[in-house]
């Protein structure tokens, strides 16, 4: 279970990593409140928890079935490569400094996970697919799952927060550009796993 953790956990933090509308409205919201990131998570963990329950206890049993695990593990490993790809062109991309939003920071989180158009196809690959395989492990699963997939929000979004609300003069997208090179390697990485193993389950 260890192995299903840290990859769901490494797999979500590259996606918190990648620049877009999630870190412009954090770093936004950053310059009157240090901790909008963390609104910012809640706000989303709103959104995802929801899902991940529904997925876990109605679709995720629908998923046990080889040939949908097969299909789903190459849809997604597919799906992480051409993510990883992205996510290492978008490197150079500048955080552009914008002004404070008259919207909350939970809100704001709330509004970019539902209109986020990537949304649907993580649900329906790469989540589907980590939840999915927790379900063997019952509600410890469960949980260990959704803590996976929602705390590396937290964890980069309060951090970008703070550092950009107390040092944002001497705020590096360098470190940014570096942390992002990093885990679009990690992110390719799971994706040939899986895709190897949905060859070898449909080898076998």
């Amino acid at each position: 279970m260890l192995a299903l953790f840290l990859g769901a956990f490494s797999v979500s933090f590259a996606a918190a990593l990648t620049p877009g509308p999630v870190v412009a409205v954090t770093l936004a919201k950053s310059y009157r409140c240090a901790w909008a990131g963390f609104q910012v998570a809640l706000g989303s963990a709103v959104v995802e928890i929801p899902i991940i329950i529904a997925v876990y206890y109605g679709l995720g049993r629908l998923l046990i079935n080889d040939i949908v695990q097969i299909a789903l593990g190459l849809a997604s490993g597919f799906l992480l490569l051409i993510f990883s790809v992205l996510l290492f062109r978008k490197r150079l991309k500048v955080i552009t400094q914008g002004q404070d939003l008259p919207v909350t920071a939970f809100k704001l989180g709330v509004i970019t996970s539902v209109v986020n158009p990537g949304m649907l196809i993580w649900w329906a690959t790469v989540g589907a697919l980590f939840i999915s395989s927790a379900t063997e492990y019952g509600i410890i699963g469960l949980a260990s799952i959704t803590l996976a997939i929602e705390l590396p929000n937290f964890i980069w979004y309060s951090s970008i927060s703070v550092l950009f609300n107390r040092y944002h003069s001497l705020w590096n997208y360098n470190i940014h550009t570096m942390l992002v090179i990093i885990f679009s390697f990690v992110i390719a990485g799971f994706g040939i796993w899986f895709i190897v193993d949905a060859i070898q389950a449909l080898s076998g």
